[in-house]
């Protein structure tokens, strides 16, 4: 059974080398973008090493995404203070992008009556 922790690592990486090369973001250009070496991006993405905090929140900058995007659901949903977000997420992950982002648009539309009554 493989460790979950580099399971993680592996899918993060994953991510991050996907939405690097979307981007035609060099290696050696994104690791220099990010203050590491070549090869430490490299072991990475390859999900051999993990990310510091501050690293992924810089990747992610870089590569205008949110951490929620590049981190496992489980990790990214975690302590909330929430637990109906958690639902919300699991029924939002079973849609395609089209209908997520009319989500989005609705509970934006939503949100911003309900400042507007505030008193």
């Amino acid at each position: 059974m493989s460790d979950p922790v580099s399971r993680e690592a592996r899918n993060v990486g994953a991510v991050i080398a996907a939405k690097r090369q979307e981007q035609n973001y060099s290696q050696e250009d994104f690791a220099e973008c990010l203050g590491i070496s070549r090869n430490a991006l490299g072991s990475i993405e390859r999900g051999q090493s993990e990310m510091k905090v501050g690293a992924l929140i810089s990747a992610c900058d870089a590569l205008g995404v949110s951490p929620n995007e590049v981190l496992p659901a489980r990790l990214s949903r975690e302590n909330t203070g929430y637990p109906e977000l958690n639902q919300i997420a699991d029924q939002l992950d079973s849609l395609k992008p089209w209908q997520r982002q009319q989500f989005f648009d609705t509970m934006n539309l939503v949100l911003a009556g309900i400042k507007a009554t505030k008193k």
